[in-house]
């Protein structure tokens, strides 16, 4: 799902949206843009309140837009930057290994990064307890529907309820138990996205410059030989 411009967003003003999960989410009544058409917010009325939204939390699919959680904007946006990170420092050791870069540049750029991902590290942790506590309200939230269900059909077979009001409802608990389930999964494995990418950056190891390896080699000690006599 790519991120949408302002002028696509501003197609969907007025128009009410769904996460990325199938839940209604809201309705959309404003965006906010730069003169230059970057969007910097887009309002939406969510049961009673106005909130604003984060750009990156509204995709589009097939002609539809779509909300996505504010812990999923949160993990794509750490997620992105982690793996950029990585790479820049697989790159700047790649170059000093190589004799490209002097020592000075290279731990300038090297402390610049570091810093970065001291930072990455924080929010990551963050998020990771953040979504380790969504899955526990999750868990709360299917435990409180399974309960719902089993009492509505109770209440159905002994009479209390009609047909029709049984099936609507049945049918709505059975939408938020399939949403939230689905939404379950996907912190998953966003979890696990995110721990591979976190082990990944790990393995990331300063490595000696040419001109370093030549020292070393020249003040490498000789082996010792031990010549027994004859």
């Amino acid at each position: 799902m790519p991120i949408l411009s302002s002028d696509e967003i501003s197609k969907y003003v007025g128009q009410k949206v769904k996460d990325i999960y199938g839940r209604e989410f809201g309705l959309i009544v404003n965006v906010y843009t730069e003169i230059d058409g970057t969007v910097t917010g887009i309002e939406a009325i969510v049961g009673k309140d106005v909130v604003t939204l984060e750009p990156s939390m509204l995709r589009a699919e097939d002609e539809k837009v779509y909300v996505l959680p504010e812990w999923k904007a949160d993990a794509i946006r750490i997620m992105t930057l982690m793996e950029k990170t990585r790479r820049r420092q697989r790159a700047l050791e790649e170059l000093y290994g190589k004799g490209d870069i002097s020592k000075g540049m290279y731990d300038e750029m090297k402390r610049k990064l570091d810093t970065e991902a001291l930072k990455l590290k924080d929010d990551y942790v963050k998020l990771k307890n953040k979504l380790k506590s969504k899955i526990n309200e999750i868990d709360d939230q299917l435990l409180h529907i399974e309960k719902a269900l089993a009492m509505l059909k109770m209440n159905y077979i002994s009479n209390e309820v009609p047909e029709t009001s049984y099936k609507l409802s049945v049918d709505a608990l059975r939408q938020s138990r399939d949403a939230y389930s689905l939404e379950k999964d996907d912190i998953r494995k966003t979890l696990d996205k995110m721990e591979s990418i976190d082990k990944d950056s790990l393995d990331v190891k300063p490595i000696a410059s040419a001109s370093e390896k030549k020292e070393e080699a020249q003040f490498q000690m000789p082996i010792p030989v031990k010549v027994t006599p004859s």
